[in-house]
């Protein structure tokens, strides 16, 4: 299918070798494409809220959590996003940490934490702070 071709070439999705699921929705490396300007913008090697991270990524990505374009389908389904970052998104910033790409932080206390998609196989569930470390 075209879009399938469209977002694989955007660096939203991959294609995998042929099993059940041979399509997977992942923004991770558009993400880092992003994170070139993103750094810039907000800075290197030193931690940004992640609300202040998502709402600028956001503005780069608006097919993303918190995106306008994200945001004007959700209206037009009637669809209300749950509290916390998509599956997708999530993957993609747990994707990044691991590789030293960003670093995720979370403070036990905090009140402004970002909620991740579950993953049971990955230690962070929540993040308030994020670190552009890669370039």
């Amino acid at each position: 299918a075209p879009w399938r071709d469209w977002m694989i070439a955007l660096g939203l999705a991959y294609d995998l070798p042929p099993t059940t699921v041979t399509f997977f929705p992942d923004p991770t490396t558009r993400l880092q494409r992003e994170l070139r300007v993103l750094g810039d913008d907000l800075g290197r090697s030193q931690a940004i809220p992640a609300a202040r991270f998502l709402t600028a990524l956001a503005a780069r990505m608006p097919y993303i959590d918190g995106g306008e374009t994200l945001q004007a389908v959700a209206r037009l389904m009637g669809y209300t996003p749950p509290p916390r970052c998509s599956i997708a998104l999530s993957h993609a910033l747990r994707a990044l940490h691991d590789d030293s790409v960003l670093r995720l932080q979370w403070l036990g206390d905090s009140e402004n934490a970002l909620a991740l998609a579950p993953d049971l196989l990955h230690p962070i569930k929540a993040v308030t702070t994020v670190t552009i470390t890669g370039r």
